[in-house]
């Protein structure tokens, strides 16, 4: 009698250690799994490579942006995934005028690309890119697909914060006088 009551306490025991140590993985898994999709506030500096002789880029730029990764937490290096970042960048530009003064102006262009994205080590990443943006000069808007390349790397402060420092170029398309940029920015990511 004693022993079917000791044989069926000692189930029980071994059944609800392995209930708490599964839920004890599931919460460990659960905050890995967090992706690193994030909404991204920097600043930068870009540099044109033939630049128009009446316009002349200020270097200092703005960009609110959103990337979505399919990257987590967990997830290993040397992994291929797509990604997609919807944004606007504030780039100051002045224009001479007849006098040779130069009058500043602020140009928001929001923009959106998407493209393979390469997890090389935990914090840093490679990523190629198709897009377009949209441009607005003297009351014209003008839409233009561009194409480039940029790496980052996520500088964790917490789980959901990160300072993210991000370089690469863009390029449109056009055949004649192709526009050519650098950049680099540094910023908070919440994640």
């Amino acid at each position: 009698m004693y022993l079917k009551y000791f044989s069926l306490l000692f189930v029980l025991i071994i059944l609800s250690s392995d209930i708490g140590i599964s839920q004890t993985d599931n919460i460990r898994v659960t905050n890995n799994s967090v992706r690193l999709s994030r909404f991204r506030l920097s600043a930068g500096y870009v540099s044109l490579f033939s630049e128009d002789d009446d316009f002349e880029f200020r270097h200092l730029f703005l960009n609110l942006s959103f990337r979505s990764s399919g990257f987590d937490k967990a997830s290993s290096s040397f992994k291929i995934k797509l990604a997609f970042e919807p944004g606007i960048n504030g780039l100051i530009i002045s224009e001479k005028d007849y006098n040779e003064t130069q009058q500043f102006n602020i140009y928001f262009i929001p923009y959106a690309k998407f493209g393979p994205e390469m997890r090389l080590t935990k914090n840093l990443y490679l990523s190629g890119s198709l897009g377009f943006g949209l441009a607005s000069f003297e009351s014209a808007f003008a839409l233009f697909p561009f194409f480039g390349l940029n790496g980052f790397y996520l500088f964790d402060l917490n789980g959901n914060l990160s300072i993210e420092f991000e370089t690469g170029f863009h390029s449109t398309f056009s055949s004649n006088n192709v526009p050519y940029l650098v950049y680099f920015t540094i910023g908070l990511s919440l994640i």
